[in-house]
This record gives structure tokens, sequence and C-alpha cells, in this order.
């Protein structure tokens, strides 16, 4: 029959430069390993070098222990400490034996009732020198991430160790959480959710290259995200924001920026824009494109209402110690920036490939784009595209946006017909006694400054109604169908498209006139709409986009 074992607890330190040391409490505990019959841990009442070792948080410690026999041991502490402190018996913490007593019957395990007691006593808020609140949610959000990670099958133990075991000897506050989460996963009926894998496969391969912009990047973040990423090298890190805006020349090649609400340490003024979303302002100015997510500590309303205001993609609150241990919170939490990184992706393959095209036309006519308001149908175009936080609004608006869209950018062309095709040229012709209607003829140009090409002619009828006749020494593609009632505007595209190349003109003309009919039967258009063959999705968008800049690739500036 194996006897009774009493363990005598050697103090461990951390390794830092403090020279008054600090004790490691969980390090301490793990030391004991033999626990079968363990009934007793004798621990010191104070310590010979300097160092912040309190014996009262050491009996809690280890009365958290998940180790039930640990937690459940008797606080053994020697005879002379107690002569010599007589003060010890005024504390809330007693020992429950002294090392004369060792070798007798009378040391045993305490009652669950004894330790039930104990365990009460242990606060339930951190200590004020834990830190603010900013800095408790980013110690707790980033272990309690962690956490789900790893029981999501991105596993990595020493991670989780890690962070576990400096957040729980930062506070026995935190290690009382520990141990309530530790006690609700036993209960649980929890299970992995094999769909998460799909969801972690796509973010690990269409997520190369993600800016994380956030004070603390460096206390655990940026190891956090190259787990969730699956790679050190695709993580790019910044502590403030001057080192972000330093490097605007790299934007553009960024799959995503995890922006942290929180850059420096301000006041929680609802008159104050916090410092991330001074900097998400900066960065929707210059590439909007570019898909953020704030990430932040903060629960105010003000400052989610700022974020979403100036572009923000999608925000994700860290989860704070305020909302407890529960594991369907910590799924339902993590998961939100699961899902918002999958909207980041959606959006870099519709949206901002949307918004590249829009941005490739203005480079090619940059001279005319505020003239001739392009630039204002692109800002209607994003604004349309951009807000995803109202589902009210979507379940209202249905498609309205994206159809509102596409007539924006279709207009996009008449634009361009305005600046290829300048105001027509009046001519004379005849004498005086000549009539008026044969004077009133015009000659229509086309002139990109280095070509001018006679295009056309127009010449009011009867009717003071216009009529125009093609130039006859025009190609006879670009002639086909001329004397229909087909409108001048559309020749004018079809000349454009022409000036690709004849090669390329039938399938280009056939592109143009599909996107026509498309925009032809909107109901802001002739009202001929027919929901089950017309709707606007984002693919029509790009595409459309994309013609324009196939029409433009030989009228570059």
């Amino acid at each position: 029959m194996s006897l009774p074992q009493i363990h005598n607890l050697e103090l461990k330190y951390l390794e830092n430069d403090n020279p008054r040391k600090n004790v490691d409490y969980i390090s301490t505990i793990k030391n004991i390993t033999d626990t079968k019959e363990l009934v007793g841990i004798v621990v010191p009442y104070n310590t010979e070098i300097p160092s912040d070792y309190n014996l009262e948080e050491l009996i809690q410690y280890i009365r958290l222990d998940n180790n039930e026999t640990i937690a459940r041991a008797s606080i053994i502490v020697d005879d002379q400490a107690l002569l010599d402190n007589e003060d010890i018996l005024d504390k809330i913490w007693v020992p429950n034996f002294l090392t004369s007593q060792i070798g007798s019957e009378s040391i045993q395990p305490i009652s669950k009732k004894s330790w039930k007691k104990d365990y009460l006593k242990i606060k339930d808020e951190p200590i004020k020198t834990s830190g603010n609140r900013h800095d408790l949610a980013n110690k707790w959000g980033l272990y309690r991430f962690i956490s789900f990670l790893n029981d999501h099958g991105i596993e990595n133990a020493d991670n989780l160790e890690k962070y576990k075991h400096d957040i729980a000897n930062s506070d026995v506050f935190f290690k009382k959480q520990m141990y309530k989460e530790h006690k609700e996963f036993e209960k649980s009926n929890f299970s992995l959710n094999r769909n998460l894998k799909k969801i972690f496969s796509n973010i690990q391969k269409n997520m190369n290259k993600v800016a994380v912009v956030d004070d603390l990047v460096e206390h655990g973040w940026q190891e956090l995200y190259s787990d969730l990423f699956n790679g050190d090298h695709k993580i790019i890190p910044f502590k403030n924001a001057n080192q972000f805006l330093d490097n605007e020349d790299e934007w553009n090649n960024y799959d995503l920026v995890l922006l942290d609400l929180r850059l420096e340490e301000e006041e929680n003024d609802p008159d104050i824009i916090l410092s991330g979303n001074v900097l998400l302002k900066k960065i929707k100015v210059k590439a909007p494109e570019l898909p953020v997510i704030i990430t932040t500590a903060s629960n105010k309303y003000y400052s989610l209402r700022d974020s979403i205001d100036f572009g923000a993609n999608s925000y994700w609150v860290k989860e704070t110690h305020e909302l407890g241990v529960n594991k369907d919170y910590n799924y339902i939490n993590s998961y939100k920036l699961l899902e918002a990184i999958d909207s980041a992706i959606e959006w870099n393959n519709s949206q901002r490939e949307l918004i590249k095209l829009l941005n490739k036309i203005e480079g090619t006519v940059s001279s005319i784009w505020a003239e001739k308001g392009i630039e204002r149908r692109k800002a209607f175009v994003t604004a349309q595209i951009y807000n995803q936080f109202s589902r009210f609004l979507e379940v209202k608006l249905g498609n309205t946006a994206y159809e509102a869209s596409f007539i924006a950018i279709f207009s996009m062309l008449n634009e361009l017909i305005v600046h290829f095709f300048p105001p027509a040229v009046k001519i004379k012709l005849g004498t005086e006694k000549s009539s008026e209607t044969e004077q009133e003829k015009y000659e229509i140009y086309f002139d990109d400054g280095i070509d001018r090409e006679l295009f056309a002619y127009k010449q009011k009828g009867a009717g003071k109604q216009w009529n125009y006749k093609l130039n006859n020494n025009l190609p006879r593609h670009i002639r086909e169908g001329d004397g229909l009632k087909r409108s001048i505007e559309r020749y004018k595209i079809y000349y454009l498209i022409h000036r690709n190349g004849s090669e390329r003109f039938r399938i280009l003309r056939n592109r143009y006139d599909k996107l026509r009919r498309k925009r032809n039967n909107l109901p802001n258009i002739h009202g001929n709409y027919d929901e089950t063959k017309q709707t606007i999705i984002m693919d029509h968008l790009i595409e459309l986009a994309s013609f324009i800049n196939d029409i433009m690739l030989n009228h570059d500036e």
C-alpha cells in the first residue's frame, strides 16, 4: 500500500532582468508530478531572495489547479515561520497544517466543502495592476482565439501553452477563468465543427499577404495570425499608424488589412476619433478597394459607428473576460472573424476587381476624368457596392444597388463618346439662295488628339429631326445596318471597337450589344423588366467595366 505523499514545493521564477524576482506560479505547481497519493504540499512562507512571492496568491493557484488531487491538497507551513510571523493568523488564508505534523495521520486532503470555501474567496475581477480594460481584453482575447483554433483543427500546442501560461501568471483572476473554462469543457457536449475545415482552407489558400496594424502585434497577435493564415511570411506587422503610412506604395499588394482600433493611449471620449479609424480613413481615400477589418477590444458603439462610416469592410470585437468563459460564445465570436476574412476573400474576387477596373479606366482617360463626371460615377458605384452592414437595406432594396451601378458604369461610355467625338462642325452648302435645310449640315469627327477622321454627317430634315449618315469610307463592318433606326451613339461605340483591330471587332461588338440589351431591360431605363430573365450581379458589373477597358486599349492618351 502506498504511503501518503507530502510534496515540498520549490519556487520557480520567471526569466527576466528584473532585480526583484517574479514568481512563476504556474511552473512552480506544474513541478508537482507524483500526485497519486498526494495529501499535502509544504509551501514556503517567504523567500530569502527579493521577489514578489505571496503565500496567499500561491495557495489560490494551488486551489485552482485542474488536477483535483493538487487542488485539495492540504497546505503545510514551517512551524518556525509561523512563530516568526504571528500575523499569518490574521490573514484570509490560513495554512492547514505545520511541518511538525508531517508523518501524523491527521494530514489529509481538505474536504470538497473546504475547497469550495477557499475557491469562493478568490476574486472574480482582475487586480488593478493587471492593466486597463484594453490591455486585459487583448490578453484574454488572444488566449481565447488561440484556444478556438486549437479546438478546431489549427493546432499549435506550444503557442497555446505559452500564452495560457503567461496570462495565468499575470493575474490569478485569469487562472480562475481558465479553471471555469476547463470545467465547462468537461461538462459540455462539445465536438469539432468539420465545416470549419473548408473555411480554414479557403483562408489559407487565398490570403497570402496580410498587413496587421496593432500596437500589440508583437505580443502574440502576429503568431496567432501566422497560425491562422498558415505562414509567418504571410504576415506583415506594423506597430503603429506611421509605420503603415510609410509603406503606402505596398498597400495594393495586400490581400487584407487587420487594423486595431486603438493604436495609441486615448481617452474614452466619444468626440475623439480613435487612431485606428483615423488611419482607416486615410486608407480608404488612397485605396478604397483594399479590404480592412477593424479588430478591437473596444465595445463602444460610437467607435464602431465611425469604423463603418469610414469604410471598414467589417469589424471584430476581441473576446473579453467580462463575458465569462462560455464555449458557445467563444465559437460564435471567433467564427465572426473567420466570416469577415472569408467575406474579404469574396470582396477581393468581385468588388475589388471591379474597383481596379474602374481605376484602370481612370488612368487611361485621366485628362477628362473630373471634367466629364466619370470620377463622380466611380464614387457612386463604390458607395453602392460598399456598405455590407445593413441586412435591412439589402432586403428592402434588393438588387437596386447593382442595377444603379450598372447604369452608372454604362454611362461612362457616353462620357467617352463626348471625349473622342467633339461637337460637330457646321459646313455650308450651296449659295445664299440655297434652302435653310441644305445649309444645316454638320460633320462629326473622331479625334483622340493624334488621329482625326471624318465619322459621319448630321443634317436636319423637314421635321426638324436630325438625320445621320455614316462616312462611306468607313469599313463595311462598322456601317452594317446604317440607315436603320440605330442611335448614332451605338455606331460611335462600334467605331471605338474598330480602333482595336478588325479581328476583334465582332467579339467586342457582340459583348457590347449584349450589355446594351441588359441595360435597356432595367426598370429605370425603359421599364421592360422581367425578373425571370434579368438580374444584375457583380459579374455583370465586372464584365461591363472590363469591356470599357478593352475598347480603350488603343486610345491611351
